[in-house]
């Protein structure tokens, strides 16, 4: 059974008209108005979190290129402020990251070669932008990209159980708990070694999930 990824700039912008959000999938060949300035603030962003040290595995910050790696190799889907009836932002255009991005994922394969078909996300919500539901939107364009892309399921290693935003999220759009990998973080701010769940979602086919489109 052949697989081949498509390319993420061929699929269509996923559109959050009510919270005034959009979603664009980028890649390392995405042409972008000052490119470095949305990897410095990606880079930023993800930085701040694995600073933090309570929701990430990582504990050293990313370098510029490692960033570059971790954003571009494969797929990244930033979620941009856009006014719900206009047109949607121009990334070949100026903008300001600072302001207008509001959260991003990546999706890759979760596993090399004949399970290259699993895909992992991971997700950021911009610190000055929580409490308005991004989380939500990355989530519901996950599940639109995902398939379009061409993964048929989805694989979240770690997820962990101080992380209930999270893990709340999962549950409440089906994803199932497929384990429980125990004392698997040392993660900052706690006392003990930390358990984290995995998680698994199988994508509808493409003419099943409309719902998921429209979702917010």
């Amino acid at each position: 059974m052949d697989f081949q990824l498509k390319d993420p700039n061929t699929i269509a912008p996923w559109k959050c008209a009510d919270k005034k959000a959009c979603c664009i999938a980028i890649d390392n060949s995405t042409v972008v108005h000052d490119r470095d300035s949305l990897l410095s603030r990606l880079r930023e962003v993800l930085n701040h979190e694995i600073e933090k040290g309570d929701t990430y595995p990582y504990e050293t910050p990313l370098s510029w290129e490692e960033a570059e790696e971790y954003f571009l190799k494969y797929c990244t889907v930033i979620c941009l402020e856009w006014d719900g009836q206009g047109p949607l932002p121009n990334l070949q255009s100026p903008i300001n990251w600072k302001e207008k991005l509001l959260g991003f994922f990546i999706i890759k394969p979760n596993y090399p070669s004949r399970c290259s078909h699993i895909c992992n996300g991971g997700f950021m919500v911009v610190p000055e932008t929580r409490g308005r539901g991004i989380g939500g939107i990355l989530a519901h364009a996950f599940l639109y990209f995902g398939p379009r892309i061409g993964y048929k399921s989805s694989v979240f290693n770690l997820v962990f159980a101080t992380n209930a935003a999270s893990y709340k999220l999962w549950d409440r759009l089906g994803f199932t708990r497929t384990g429980v990998i125990r004392n698997a973080g040392r993660l900052r701010g706690q006392s003990k070694l930390v358990d984290a769940y995995i998680y698994q979602y199988e994508f509808p086919p493409l003419d099943q999930e409309a719902q998921v489109e429209d979702a917010s």
